[in-house]
């Protein structure tokens, strides 16, 4: 490792599974120290204790992105215990759960609830975390925020209305923010891996050939790295596609069909 996070603090919510474990260990790796940030206590627990056990720094934090209070107190402890928050990845988020096929998730199945905890989580929970960070980062005149979108922004499937909603709406709020902070030093930008990828996200009913074609979750590390480092300090309001990134820097981070392809 290189370590281009060393002497950074990252908070990642989300951090407790899927692509925002993945980037908390990188951040990790890299010498960040990490708040791992979900509603799952024990996965937050977990995923701290594989940090520690590689020398690594990080403190779990159970805390909801759909409540400003939670998520402003988290802010305050941050930078009360770690000094500053230097990068904050938006990587909560879910679909709708109760679906038990495609079908279910179609449009005129999806309920008022179901739509709306979408939408709570993954837009809402992005604005409110953005909106925490902010002030310390402006303060300082420094920080990076990573928030997480999808290619199904550009290339939308059936049964995934509120989720591409979120999504869309996401990749809005980055841009809108990256200019609104553009002279105070901070960063904006949205990071999607560039395909499906097999993690938790998906149901459990997902086939086994489906999941082979998907990408390695490390898929993901390299450029969330690269958007948290100095190395970007000149990049905001972009969408950074990990897969393409990747394979432009002809970095072999995943080993799936379209990875081995290339």
């Amino acid at each position: 490792m290189s370590g281009a996070l060393a002497g950074k603090v990252a908070l990642v919510t989300g951090g407790g599974s899927g692509l925002g474990r993945e980037i908390a260990l990188e951040y990790a790796e890299e010498g960040a120290a990490v708040v791992v940030v979900s509603t799952n206590a024990a996965e937050n627990d977990a995923v701290t204790a594989e940090i520690a056990a590689g020398g690594g720094r990080a403190v779990a934090a159970a805390a909801d992105v759909r409540d400003e209070r939670q998520l402003g107190a988290l802010v305050t402890r941050t930078v009360a215990e770690l000094g500053a928050i230097d990068v904050a990845v938006a990587a909560a988020g879910i679909d709708v759960r109760e679906a038990r096929s495609r079908e279910e998730r179609h449009v005129r199945h999806v309920t008022l609830e179901q739509w709306q905890r979408v939408i709570d989580v993954n837009l809402t929970g992005t604005f409110l975390t953005i909106r925490a960070v902010l002030p310390p980062m402006i303060d300082r005149g420094a920080g990076s925020i990573v928030t997480f979108t999808s290619g199904t922004v550009t290339t939308p499937l059936p049964g995934l209305a509120a989720y591409v909603s979120s999504k869309s709406g996401i990749e809005a709020l980055t841009c809108v923010v990256a200019l609104e902070v553009a002279d105070a030093g901070v960063r904006v930008n949205s990071l999607q891996p560039g395909g499906r990828t097999n993690t938790p996200f998906f149901p459990d009913w997902t086939g086994e050939d489906e999941r082979a074609a998907m990408h390695e979750p490390r898929i993901i590390r390299a450029a969330a790295t690269f958007l948290a480092s100095d190395e970007s300090l000149a990049v905001t309001g972009t969408s950074v596609v990990a897969a393409d990134w990747n394979r432009e820097r002809g970095l072999r981070l995943c080993a799936c069909p379209a990875c081995a392809d290339a």
